[in-house]
Order: C-alpha cells, then structure tokens, then sequence
C-alpha cells in the first residue's frame, strides 16, 4: 500500500497516524457546517425578496470550508472564490459585512461589487475574478506575508476546473521552490483526468503532497489538513488537497455533508437534538441583527410555503414541530 492510500485511510478510520479529534473540535466543526446551510438559507431567502442575486455558501462544500478553517489562527489568511465569499464569517467576519459585501447600497455597486481592495482585519482576501487569478493572488500574498507574518499560513479554497493544469504548474512550482506555507484545496465536483494528471504531476515533480478526501467527509478532511497545517508551520512547504464527490450512500444521513456529520456524532453518543436548535437559534438571531433588512426576511418566513425557513431534514427529523 502506497504512503498516500495509507494516509487516506488513516484519515478515513482514525487510526494513530493522525492526532485524535476532541469532541470539541468535532462539535465546532458540525456547527460550521450547520451555520453555512443556515447562511445560505437565509441568504437565498434575500435574493427572493430583494430580487438581487445574494451568493451564499455552495451547496455540498460546507464541510470542506468548516475543516479548512476549522484550525486558521487570526494571523492566517483564507482566499475563497467569489461563490464561496460569504463562507468569510467562519474565519471571524461579521455578518454585517458580509451582508455590506453580498447586498448592493447604490445603483453603483453591483450584487457581487468587492468592497476590498486587501485583506480584511480578520485576513480575509478579497475575491478574485477566476481561479487562475485567486491562485496567484493567494502565492503573492504568501510571499509578502514571509515576513510580515512570520509562521501564519494561507489557505486557499477553490472549486471547479477554472484553472489550467500549467496554471496549476506555476503556482505549485513557486509555492513549493519557495517553501510557501500554504494549503490548496481544490474541489472537484466532476473529475476531469486531464487536469488531475497534470495537478499530480506538477506536485510530484516538485515534492508537493497531493491527498485525495472525500469532499463530504469532514472528519477525514479535518485530520488531512490538520496535518497539511502542520507541515506548513514548520516551514516544510505546501499541500495539495484534492476533494472529490464519492458515491453517497443510499440513505437520507448520507446525503450531503451535514448528514455525514450527524451520523458519526450520534455514532458516537455525541449528538443532542436540543444543543443544536439552540445554536441554530443563536446563529439565526445573529444574522437577523446584523441584516438591514431583517423585518423582510422575517416577512417572508411568516408566508407559509416558500418563506418558511428549509432546514436540513435529518437535524430537525426528531422535533418538526418545532419553530425557530
């Protein structure tokens, strides 16, 4: 068995290859990703009513983004493509400005007008155009945080095949000559041969580590970048992480990550229906304080079909009765 078909099972069955994960950090990280369906709900609902386009989180990369930002410090950056650019709040960004950001404020500003020109005070990057772009932005701002912020890390989250394999090339071979402490992690939701070929030759060639992960197990991808972290801490260069769409199980738990999550806390007798309405309550008060036009969206809720707020089915299935 190779070292990395090793690595992944590791990473799949928890074995001592990888550091244990405290039922903290488990919890923490089943709460980001509750909070990014949440988002994107309530985000969603906004461009019902305002009739602007409000991008949210993407559907099926809420456990990507909660393992990748699961461990960021405060000097750490994070770069996330322009679908994914309200996924900020999980590195510390209000709300309310993500709401300033997603939500036009003048014939001026477009739905998706970036507001920043640089990184924001919780080392957030502005998004970038295109794939290619949001790679070389990340690498150069690697570079010049060398010694700015000696020991911080930049993640950097993309989906798609919106860059080349020789785009994939540069930046893999700067990041890695240059020993960027850097962590890629590139969704691929419909794998294209071409492109991962040439993403694993470029990283063989240059002594990248490239991880192959479920793109909806948060479990294992938490543990692969846990490392990845760790490995860019001590000045060893980057990692590719690639994450792909497995076939899911035939069950409703399986569906999407969310349900993955659940199952394996309440697998191991870690799961509480009531804890986790209390924090959904408590992220959805957040964002209604912090949402101009909260008496809208409230509004909306209180319509019936269509305004009534859509919550993942397997949290909710054992009090449906109940209302937030």
């Amino acid at each position: 068995m190779t070292s990395r078909r090793k690595g992944q099972q590791a990473a799949s069955d928890g074995t001592s290859a990888f550091s244990l994960i405290s039922e903290q950090k488990l919890l923490a990280i089943y709460q980001s990703i509750l909070n990014c369906h949440l988002l994107r709900d309530e985000l969603r609902r906004l461009k019902v009513g305002s009739g602007h386009a409000v991008c949210g989180p993407v559907a099926g990369h809420e456990a990507m983004l909660a393992s990748l930002t699961a461990d960021l410090k405060a000097e750490d950056a994070l770069s996330l493509p322009a679908v994914d650019s309200a996924a900020g709040f999980l590195k510390g960004q209000p709300l309310r400005s993500i709401l300033q950001m997603a939500l036009p404020v003048s014939k001026s500003h477009g739905p998706h007008s970036p507001r920043l020109t640089g990184l924001s005070k919780e080392n957030v990057a502005p998004a970038a155009k295109s794939t290619a772009t949001q790679l070389h932005l990340a690498c150069g701002l690697a570079l010049g945080r060398a010694n700015a912020a000696p020991g911080s890390v930049v993640a950097v989250f993309c989906s798609g095949s919106g860059a080349t394999s020789a785009c994939w090339g540069e930046v893999l071979t700067l990041a890695s000559k240059c020993r960027l402490p850097m962590i890629f992690m590139n969704h691929e939701a419909s794998p294209g041969l071409g492109q991962f070929a040439g993403m694993a030759r470029s990283a063989r060639v240059h002594g990248v580590p490239l991880i192959l992960t479920d793109a909806l197990d948060a479990v294992a991808l938490y543990r692969v970048v846990y490392e990845s972290l760790s490995r860019a801490r001590q000045g060893r260069g980057p990692t590719l992480i690639v994450c792909r769409n497995e076939k899911t199980r035939p069950t409703a738990k399986g569906r999407d990550g969310l349900g993955r999550m659940e199952e394996y806390l309440r697998q191991r007798g870690m799961f509480d229906p009531d804890l986790c309405h209390r924090s959904a309550e408590r992220f959805l008060r957040s964002f209604r304080a912090a949402n101009p036009k909260s008496r809208a969206s409230k509004a909306l809720r209180n319509k019936g079909d269509g305004g009534e707020m859509k919550r993942p089915i397997s949290l909710f299935a054992t009090e449906q009765n109940d209302t937030v």
